[in-house]
């Protein structure tokens, strides 16, 4: 019933269906996630298991040293996105305007398919809480880039995830920033 509700609420934009960028279906997107917000991609960190990031050496017949590094998918699990909140569409007791939120990223490495975020730039962003399996991410650790006598331990229940993969992440610009107002409105009407 939300989902028709909040479907035949979407028709009632004009040019709902003419956005710039591939076509979503926003009121999908927006009754799958716990939380929605608009904020400011802050850094960026790997989520690392540092046990299996060894370099290997291995001696040449001519004296030299071969050193192989490790393959990226061998010791990498994601990485995290730092967002600042600047205003929240659908809140969840975790998310708190002008605070701070991280979201896991799956994958070893960007592809084209890889939700993309750009330091100091808007997002607008469907969240679900990051759900694991027990003991999917154990000895994992958020890695800072520069040597740390300590790391910190990633902790699944701490982070979100995206709805929908990169459909639940749309880079905000002066053209689609009419998104954030229909899905307002959405959420209102949900609500109503």
């Amino acid at each position: 019933m939300l989902s028709a509700t909040l479907l035949l609420c979407l028709g009632c934009f004009p040019n709902s269906n003419q956005l710039t960028g591939p076509s979503r279906d926003w009121a999908a997107f927006a009754n799958d996630s716990t939380a929605i917000i608009v904020g400011t991609a802050e850094k960026q960190f790997a989520v690392v298991h540092a046990d299996k990031m060894h370099t290997r050496s291995k001696p040449l017949p001519d004296g030299k040293v071969l050193v192989e590094l490790p393959d990226r998918s061998d010791y990498m699990e994601g990485r995290v996105v730092q967002i600042r909140i600047a205003e929240v569409l659908k809140r969840d007791a975790k998310i708190k305007a002008h605070g701070v939120i991280s979201i896991f990223i799956p994958g070893a490495s960007l592809t084209d398919m890889s939700p993309s975020f750009e330091e100091g730039q808007q997002y607008l962003v469907f969240l679900s809480r990051l759900t694991a399996t027990p003991g999917s991410f154990a000895g994992a650790t958020i890695h800072h880039g520069a040597p740390s006598p300590w790391e910190e331990r990633f902790i699944p229940a701490s982070h979100y995830a995206l709805v929908g993969g990169t459909g639940g992440l749309l880079h905000l610009t002066d053209e689609n920033m009419k998104v954030v107002d229909q899905i307002k409105a959405l959420l209102l009407t949900a609500r109503g």
